[in-house]
């Protein structure tokens, strides 16, 4: 019987393999479907490996301009020399020119984000670019169609985020443990924390627990030690960076999933990993009232709050009183949870993206 030959998949982002979530499960799950090529550059943290997947890595050293136009030659020379059925780049700067280069070569150009910057003009400039670069695309994939909307597109195809299940066995702590994961840039972390501290001072005759995972390039992290060591707080874990293979670990006596983001305009349509990854992993979540968290939170699944010290705390004891009462069924969250899993992205989603168009016949 003959044997299916799988067709070869060039991806490429300027993260280094492994530290964007969304392309290393394009790869560990499309893997069976492809034979993957991965571009990126080299930021020198530790090498993250996956069998079947050839991994190039680009150094970056030099100036801005030198290590961008290093990245760009590099996916260049690839797509030019290698005849693969399907290029998909996540959007870096510069990429047009790649494509007015190779005017003829199938590429996919994908938009995980808009600017998410603080200051306006910035934010401004950065989205003014990417919407005159992704003019030279005739294929587009988007993280949501709010962020398509936000840039203006005309065409476009939707590939979502996904999650995975850290809590594939049910458990049922005792104590009442909330379990944040994700970046602290950006996201006002500080007043989820005040808001949970008074919450266990209201509760004084309960206990609860809070993780953080995660950490951030300016000192958000910090910041959160402080306050923790100065009101010498037992029951707040600051846990840092934690990897994708032992999450699993924390999540194991996890109750609630915190999906605290700041309710802004550059945040409104940015889907939250985090949240996927609470409620495929059948964990009710506490949201605030984001355009995309809106989308996917129900009465069933978690408690939705404004970005504000007095509605946090009204939510917390909301999730906790619908909790402690059976008001949430872990297995029913995950069965209806299951088309955010990482695993029906790749086979519904990603596919159908690299698909849906006409390439080079080659493999």
């Amino acid at each position: 019987m003959p044997t299916s030959i799988k067709p070869n998949l060039f991806i490429c982002t300027s993260n280094q393999f492994g530290y964007l979530t969304d392309t290393y499960k394009y790869c560990e799950y499309g893997r069976h479907h492809f034979n993957i090529t991965y571009l990126c550059w080299d930021y020198n943290l530790p090498k993250i490996e996956l069998n079947n997947v050839s991994i190039i890595y680009i150094n970056r050293n030099g100036n801005l301009f030198t290590r961008n136009f290093r990245l760009l030659q590099a996916i260049y020379d690839f797509i030019n020399k290698n005849n693969f059925k399907y290029n998909f780049i996540v959007y870096i700067r510069g990429i047009s020119i790649v494509k007015l280069l190779l005017p003829t070569s199938s590429i996919i150009l994908d938009i995980r984000t808009a600017s998410v910057h603080t200051k306006k003009s910035k934010r401004i400039i950065y989205n003014s670019f990417l919407r005159i670069e992704s003019i030279f695309f005739k294929r587009i994939s988007v993280i949501s169609e709010g962020v398509a909307n936000s840039l203006r597109l005309k065409k476009f195809q939707v590939l979502p985020l996904g999650g995975d299940n850290f809590k594939p066995i049910s458990s049922r702590n005792l104590i009442l443990t909330f379990i944040y994961v994700g970046t602290l840039a950006g996201r006002d972390i500080i007043t989820f924390v005040k808001a949970f501290y008074q919450f266990c001072l209201n509760n004084s005759d309960q206990h609860f627990v809070l993780k953080i995972i995660g950490d951030s390039p300016n000192n958000e992290l910090e910041e959160l030690q402080d306050f923790v060591n100065q009101n010498q707080i037992l029951n707040i874990e600051l846990l840092g960076r934690v990897n994708q293979k032992d999450l699993h670990k924390q999540f194991l006596n996890a109750n609630i999933g915190v999906s605290y983001i700041p309710i802004k305009p550059w945040y409104e349509f940015q889907p939250p990993t985090k949240t996927f990854e609470y409620l495929v992993s059948g964990l009710p979540v506490i949201a605030t009232s984001t355009f995309e968290n809106k989308k996917i939170i129900r009465e069933n699944n978690g408690v939705l709050i404004d970005d504000n010290f007095d509605s946090i705390i009204n939510g917390l004891e909301a999730i906790k009183n619908k909790f402690y009462s059976g008001g949430y069924d872990e297995n029913l969250i995950k069965s209806e949870s299951e088309k955010f899993s990482w695993k029906f992205i790749v086979e519904n989603f990603l596919k159908s993206v690299l698909e849906n168009g006409t390439f080079p016949k080659s493999t």
